[in-house]
């Protein structure tokens, strides 16, 4: 695995857990991990964007990775999805149509929420 392919591994990692437990984080990590995975802008240019040093931004972007993967131990939703959806797609072909629609309603649509309910 060559270094680009880590980073860009890392990079989505972060952004997976930013989905799960991004609401968990105070507003400021929230902003500086947006402009960071969304935005696109580098650490550079959240630097002076926020009035920081490269280094403070580096270390707060560092501090939130940590942070998502303390959430992500204690809690598992990043691996308890993976593991659900590998299951669902394992045996979709075997469940009646009814239910394969309705399970898949419940995964796939925004929030998980079904909808009318």
């Amino acid at each position: 695995m060559t270094l680009f392919e880590r980073s860009l591994e890392k990079f989505e990692r972060l952004g997976e857990l930013y989905d799960f437990y991004g609401v968990l984080l105070t507003l400021k990590e929230n902003l500086l991990i947006e402009k960071f995975l969304y935005e696109g802008l580098s650490i550079s240019e959240i630097a002076r964007e926020i009035g920081c040093s490269r280094q403070g931004v580096y270390d707060m972007l560092h501090r939130i990775e940590k942070k998502l993967q303390n959430f992500e131990e204690k809690m598992g939703l990043a691996r308890k999805e993976k593991m659900l959806l590998e299951l669902f797609s394992k045996f979709k072909n075997r469940m009646p149509e009814e239910l394969r629609q309705e399970i898949e309603e419940l995964i796939f649509s925004p929030g998980g929420d079904q909808a009318g309910s």
